[in-house]
């Protein structure tokens, strides 16, 4: 991606509470600004407003923390869709690219999460049955399995993971594959302030290698 002089974001960050974390919503991607990408992975179709909750707390933590952190969020649920406003900075305006597919986005974004602020998968409890005929959390666990095998592989790839303990029947199964395949990955975080605590703490690492 284009990378632009971070004065530019550091200029935002101070005229919003020092908060340095933009939302990222399908199907563009704003030119890069320096700053570094997490993923927000997770079911969309008949969840709970999690999103909203972690980005939330995502811009408070980097707005109490003592050194400038700028985060990207990639988000799939749409910014249309949204439930609540978000106390977060506006993305840059110019577009480095634009995808015609929201598949294709999350393809490429997750690819640059994974070696930077990570991909933050969220296993939480379905939040209602507005659309019956789709398999709560079904792509969730797909995308899970294949960057689950890529970091059995490659530990530069960095994943961390949500649950509320009763996402579904299938949570005890996926913990066992962490376990077997990429132990290092354990433990589950159970908070979303945990969560986003360690996607920071990437942010601050720069580029994983």
């Amino acid at each position: 991606m284009v990378t632009e002089d971070r004065s530019n974001l550091m200029e935002e960050c101070v005229m919003s509470k020092n908060s340095c974390v933009t939302v990222i919503y399908p199907k563009s991607i704003p030119v890069n600004n320096g700053a570094e990408n997490c993923f927000l992975l997770g079911p969309c179709t008949n969840a709970p407003p999690y999103h909203e909750d972690v980005i939330d707390i995502f811009a408070r933590l980097a707005r109490e923390d003592k050194k400038m952190i700028s985060l990207r969020i990639n988000c799939p649920k749409r910014e249309g869709e949204m439930v609540r406003a978000l106390d977060v900075v506006a993305p840059p305006a110019e577009i480095h690219h634009t995808y015609a597919r929201q598949r294709e986005w999350e393809f490429e974004t997750q690819e640059s999460a994974a070696f930077s602020a990570g991909l933050l998968f969220c296993f939480v409890k379905q939040g209602n049955n507005a659309v019956p005929e789709k398999v709560y959390g079904a792509i969730t666990q797909v995308e899970f399995g294949y960057w689950l095998a890529r970091a059995s592989v490659d530990r530069r790839i960095r994943i961390a993971y949500y649950s509320d303990g009763i996402y579904n029947h299938q949570l005890r199964v996926l913990l066992h594959d962490i376990e077997r395949l990429a132990p290092w990955l354990l433990p589950m975080h159970t908070s979303f302030e945990s969560l986003c605590a360690q996607s920071l703490a990437w942010a601050k690492q720069g580029p994983s290698k």
